[in-house]
């Protein structure tokens, strides 16, 4: 039972990716819930507040162990996927900016200045 009610769970079932959910069943709707959100919420008793998320510590998606999850503001798990790769990236792209450049997949170009037009 989660908020009072009485809930049905199908699964966990695997999608195309690896990634697994459950399918939760009220007597009247269904909803679909990823299966490490659906293991958090039953650890702490609560759903989850809409800015936090489920993180897996040791970056594998697939081991949903509960020693293995975490709860993370939205903010602090984007943080987590910043490598020094893409830092330089970002770097290269804003400086390119600034000098009224972009970096396609072919190089630096400049970037096309809309021109003035008489009507």
């Amino acid at each position: 039972m989660m908020d009072g009610k009485k809930i049905t769970v199908y699964g966990p079932y695997s999608r195309k990716d690896e990634r697994k959910h459950v399918v939760l069943w009220d007597g009247i709707k269904t909803s679909t819930v990823s299966y490490p959100k659906f293991l958090m919420e039953r650890k702490i008793g609560r759903k989850l507040e809409p800015h936090e998320t489920v993180d897996h510590i040791n970056g594998n998606f697939t081991d949903d162990r509960p020693e293995n999850l975490q709860i993370l503001t939205r903010a602090g798990n984007a943080l987590k996927s910043i490598t020094p790769e893409s830092q330089r990236r970002n770097a290269l792209l804003a400086a390119a900016s600034k000098r009224g450049e972009y970096i396609g997949r072919r190089g630096v170009k400049k970037a096309a200045m809309a021109t003035p037009r008489r009507i």
